[in-house]
Formats: C-alpha cells, structure tokens, sequence
C-alpha cells in the first residue's frame, strides 16, 4: 500500500478540497460535534438531578 500524505487523505476525505478548507470544515465539524455532546450532556444531568 502506497504511503499516501496526510494532505491527500484530508482531500480524500472532503471530496478534493483544498486541505486548508478540509482543516476548516473538519474543525467546525468537530467542534459542532463537542457542542453537541455537551447539550446532550448537560440534559442527561439536568434530568439526572
């Protein structure tokens, strides 16, 4: 298996955008993700009190 840079994985991974723009979209994937489990985390222990 060829050794594929992380660069090319990115673009992968975002459909052939720029890696700049894959970096941006995983990160407010990411951080939409952890605001997420937080809601979803503050409701768990608003109904657990």
């Amino acid at each position: 298996m060829p050794l594929i840079p992380p660069n090319g994985i990115i673009a992968q991974a975002f459909g052939g955008v720029s890696p700049g723009q894959a970096l941006d979209v995983g990160a407010i994937k990411e951080l939409s993700t952890k605001v997420n489990l937080y809601r979803t985390y503050l409701r768990a222990a608003g109904l657990m009190a």
